[in-house]
Formats: C-alpha cells, sequence, structure tokens
C-alpha cells in the first residue's frame, strides 16, 4: 500500500441506515474504524489491487442494471429527462 503524509480531505457520504449501522458492528467486532477501512479500500483501488478492482467493476454493473431498471419502469417524460441528463454530463 501507499503511505502518503500530508493533507487529509473529509469525505461526506450517504448510506443506507440499516447497512450504515451493520456496517459499524461489524467494525466494531473486528477493531476498526470506518475511516480506516475507507482508506484502506481507496489506496487498494489506487494501487491496483486485483480485489479491489473486481469489486468496482461489480458496483459498475450493478449501478449498470439498476439505471437500466429505472429506464424500464418510466414514463416517457422521465426518459426523455433521463436522456438529456445523460448527455448534458458527457458535455462536462
Amino acid at each position: 500500500m501507499i503511505e502518503t503524509e500530508g493533507p487529509k480531505r473529509g469525505v461526506k457520504l450517504t448510506v443506507d441506515l440499516g447497512f450504515y449501522v451493520e456496517l459499524k458492528k461489524i467494525l466494531f467486532r473486528n477493531g476498526i474504524s470506518m475511516n480506516e477501512l475507507l482508506s484502506y479500500v481507496i489506496q487498494a483501488i489506487v494501487t491496483g489491487d486485483p480485489r479491489a478492482h473486481q469489486m468496482l467493476d461489480e458496483a459498475k454493473r450493478a449501478r449498470s442494471q439498476k439505471e437500466i431498471s429505472d429506464i424500464v419502469h418510466t414514463d416517457d417524460e422521465s426518459l426523455y429527462n433521463i436522456i438529456e441528463e445523460r448527455l448534458h454530463n458527457k458535455k462536462e
């Protein structure tokens, strides 16, 4: 892992409360903080750890499936809004 000393960046996350509580219980039982876990995961992704990249790929597929599901169950106007939003995001 890359060890760095220097400025840190705070991050705000929004997660499902049930998952948050369960994660906190698991982390407590393992004697690790959420900050330590997330720092480790971030380092693993940045340094090319194949396990972390596999999870990243799984997250991309899950997001894609959710987006497809959202599109399938939407009306015409919402569909146009999604297309417009994606086109706008590509321009940025």
